[in-house]
């Protein structure tokens, strides 16, 4: 389950590893609290934003798992499939992503 707790621990992995701009799907409104070093991505059908690649993608269990609806799970899918770069607590993964993943097939 994913509230939010890992957020600030994100925060300090991004400057911590100096890895530049992160693509963010969270329920926590993380481009707020941290401007550039983030591009926010759609958690819910219907929000736009457009991923940074190649470059990391931080994905929240809750997100990757659809709590977005079917939709959200769909485009998220192909992350239940990679192996992360880091893990943030026990609620969000990074992954270093140099394609669209969200014209794989399952």
């Amino acid at each position: 389950m994913d509230w939010g707790q890992g957020i600030f621990r994100l925060k300090d992995w991004i400057d911590e590893s100096g890895v530049g701009p992160v693509n963010v799907a969270c329920h926590t409104p993380f481009t707020m609290i941290y401007g550039p070093k983030a591009t926010l991505l759609p958690v819910f059908p219907g929000q736009v934003g457009t991923p940074r690649l190649p470059g990391y993608v931080a994905v929240s269990s809750s997100v990757v798992r659809g709590i977005g609806g079917r939709k959200s799970a769909d485009y998220y899918a192909p992350f239940l499939r990679m192996e992360p770069v880091a893990r943030i607590g026990n609620s969000i993964k990074i992954y270093r992503v140099d394609r669209p993943w969200w014209n794989q097939r399952r």
